[in-house]
């Protein structure tokens, strides 16, 4: 669901409209991108910062 379940259901969830549909998928790469990089980011930060095991958990 969280790797392209949502992207394959927007125009349901939008609606018929091209430029609405157009803009959920732009929002919907975006929030795909950034969670694909702040992630991983925050959980080698988490486990600099408190131990390997507490990132693997989180």
């Amino acid at each position: 669901m969280l790797t392209g379940g949502i992207s394959s259901r927007l125009p349901a969830i939008v609606g018929p409209r091209l430029r609405t549909q157009r803009e959920a998928q732009g929002w919907d790469v975006a929030t795909y991108g950034i969670g694909g990089t702040v992630g991983p980011s925050l959980v080698a930060a988490l486990s600099g910062w408190v131990s390997p095991t507490a990132a693997a958990l989180a």
